[in-house]
């Protein structure tokens, strides 16, 4: 679906077992396991492009002045 696709929001799982503390298990069908990854493929792809657009502008800003800084 592209990125931002995946909806994480609800998920489908299924009651594995129950402890004693009352905490549950859960399972997962296939698919839900499919769009957790990808969701969190998604957010690193965000992480990692917000990152490049920063140093991007810093080296177009700037370029010239390494430049110079290294020629001396």
């Amino acid at each position: 679906m592209g990125v931002g696709g995946t909806q994480t929001t609800v998920i489908r799982g299924r009651l594995a077992s129950t402890n004693d503390d009352g905490t549950v298990n859960l399972t997962y069908d296939a698919d839900t396991v499919e769009w957790l990854r990808q969701a969190q493929r998604d957010k690193t792809a965000g992480y990692l492009g917000a990152y490049l657009i920063v140093i991007g502008t810093i080296v177009w800003g700037y370029g010239d002045l390494l430049g110079a800084l290294l020629a001396k």
